[in-house]
């Protein structure tokens, strides 16, 4: 898809579950644009596309923003936080396709060769995922930062907004990032493609990292600290035993090289050139790759009325004429 794979958006309060769900050689694996409250991703594989799972927050028709995680009437939620955004026990893997359908705007801007992006959004909970092979960052998060000429109806709701300038700003804030597995991830080897990024500014409460490993790193050999070493860019987002928590702009700032990274990746701001540490993978050609065989269900005909595809299933009357039949 051009756009998603799968897409849940303008909601507050999604109420929904999306369950073994498969998002492939997309754009975007999944994209959820101010969708929050009630909403889990569980059990499910996104992988080849240009970035595996992202939702954001945007000043468009999609509204109301932003997008929040935060459990409505601040109930508590399946982790036990005021999180009801929960993403979990899903596989994001080898998102680093340049060559997927895209389409302009903010999806077709996504950073290729990240696994989770959440951009502009709040109070989400990312757990007990395996994320790996993806060469730019394997979890990003960044602020919003939406300069499209809104719709009447968007009025920069929970940014901050300077509506002359069609400019509306939505910081990353209050989310858990936690007790994921993380291998070879960061391996276009730019200076800042790592496991776990940050870009943060003016978020409070900062958003907490913890309990996260890679598999393929090296243990640092210290009590509470015998893991594997996950790699992350500010440095030591994850240094100490339960990570950092609630620190407001914990994060890299607007202007610092992860800034710089993540703009070159998305040209969001124009094309990058490519260079020894501004190292991209772009599009050359969109490749439209076949579908795997499906399995069909195992009777198909089961309980439906006679009709031309189930011929032999009673109806009375049939409802239009069958293959083989006579109308007088």
């Amino acid at each position: 898809m051009g756009d998603a794979a799968f897409y849940i958006g303008a909601c507050p309060d999604c109420n929904t579950i999306l369950d073994h769900a498969h998002g492939q050689n997309s754009a975007q694996g999944y994209s959820g644009t101010n969708s929050g409250g009630r909403l889990i991703v569980q059990n499910s594989e996104f992988d080849h596309n240009h970035t595996g799972f992202s939702t954001n927050s945007q000043n468009n028709d999609d509204q109301p923003s932003p997008q929040s995680g935060h459990c409505p009437g601040n109930q508590t939620g399946p982790t036990g936080t005021h999180s009801c955004w929960v993403f979990t026990h899903n596989a994001v893997y080898a998102n680093n396709n340049p060559d997927v359908p895209t389409s302009p705007g903010v999806v077709g801007a996504s950073p290729v060769g990240t696994g989770v992006l959440i951009s502009g959004g709040r109070f989400d909970t990312v757990s007990d995922n395996d994320i790996r092979d993806n060469g730019a960052w394997g979890v990003l998060l960044v602020p919003e930062v939406d300069t499209a000429t809104p719709p009447p109806i968007a009025h920069c709701h929970g940014g901050i907004g300077l509506s002359a300038l069609s400019f509306c700003y939505f910081n990353d804030k209050g989310n858990r990032i936690e007790n994921n597995t993380l291998s070879h991830n960061g391996f276009f080897g730019n200076p800042t493609n790592v496991d776990l990024a940050e870009i943060s500014t003016l978020s409070f409460p900062g958003n907490c990292w913890h309990g996260n490993v890679d598999t393929s790193g090296t243990a640092i050999g210290l009590k509470h600290f015998l893991r594997p070493r996950v790699t992350s860019d500010p440095l030591f987002i994850q240094f100490f035993p339960h990570g950092i928590c609630g620190i407001p702009d914990a994060g890299a700032g607007i202007i610092s090289v992860l800034s710089l990274e993540v703009a070159c990746d998305s040209q969001f701001l124009g094309p990058c050139p490519n260079t020894a540490v501004t190292n991209y993978p772009r599009q050359t050609a969109v490749r439209m790759l076949p579908l795997p065989p499906q399995a069909s269900m195992p009777d198909p005909c089961l309980g439906v009325p006679g009709d031309p595809w189930c011929p032999t299933n009673p109806s009375s009357p049939p409802p239009y004429p069958v293959p083989g039949s006579t109308v007088g």
